[in-house]
């Protein structure tokens, strides 16, 4: 029994070591390079617990962002130098002044869109089908340029988008005066993020569809199914 315990309060202890509060939403933190929207697998057994990209789905239509504009406490501070020994953005977090430093969080929130999008291409819908651990970014904690972090707080919009040229996604920020601009991925600093997965159902054409992305450690709504292959296909007795 107390082994049991003991267990338990060991992985509760690492969990917390390797994550953060983000608007009052759980994410790991992360030391290697992570974009928003990617697709890949996750390692998560002691010592391990890294992300490594597998595919970056092509988007026609550009998703919908919510950036938040946060402040810096010493956890969060300290899960950024991690990600950026050299402190890449030059921050600096001094407990005893009142003004701390700050980043931004992202998430996508249009999953209508999005679900629109992945289900586009078979090749994906295929790989997600029998790769049944796969999961998708969306949700990033991130350290930006003071100017790039202005743009982004002060935008009447943020979308992600999908570069054909390079393959690669961007941030398109759209200005109050109506005016665009982009921010690259690589001019972040993520440190932490925040994972969703797929579940599926059936489409009118009774094929197996992604039906909608949902946040890690919630249930897939009903009549959705997290594996593809448990998805029990409705017969249409008036075609037999």
């Amino acid at each position: 029994m107390h082994r049991i315990f003991y267990s338990l309060f060991l992985i509760v202890l690492l969990t917390g070591c390797k994550s953060v509060s983000v608007n009052n939403q759980f994410q790991r933190t992360t030391t290697e390079p992570l974009e928003l929207g990617v697709i890949g697998l996750h390692e998560d057994y002691y010592p391990n617990d890294r992300f490594s990209t597998t595919t970056v789905p092509e988007l026609q239509h550009k998703i919908r962002v919510k950036a938040i504009k946060n402040t810096f406490n010493k956890k969060k501070f300290n899960a950024y130098l991690k990600a950026s020994p050299e402190n890449r953005m030059q921050l600096q977090y001094i407990d005893s002044l009142p003004d701390k430093p700050e980043y931004i969080s992202l998430q996508l929130i249009d999953n209508v869109t999005h679900v629109e999008e992945l289900n586009k291409d078979k090749n994906l819908v295929d790989y997600l089908k029998s790769q049944t651990d796969a999961y998708m970014v969306t949700s990033v904690a991130a350290v930006l340029q003071g100017m790039q972090l202005q743009s982004v707080t002060m935008a009447e919009s943020v979308f992600l988008v999908y570069d054909k040229d390079l393959k690669k996604y961007a941030l398109e920020i759209n200005n109050r005066d109506r005016t665009t601009s982009r921010i690259r991925m690589e001019d972040m600093e993520v440190f932490a993020y925040g994972l969703s997965f797929f579940c599926w159902g059936e489409n009118k054409r009774h094929r197996v569809v992604i039906r909608n992305i949902i946040e890690e450690n919630h249930p897939c709504p009903e009549d959705t199914r997290k594996r593809a292959s448990k998805v029990k296909k409705k017969v249409n007795y008036f075609k037999l």
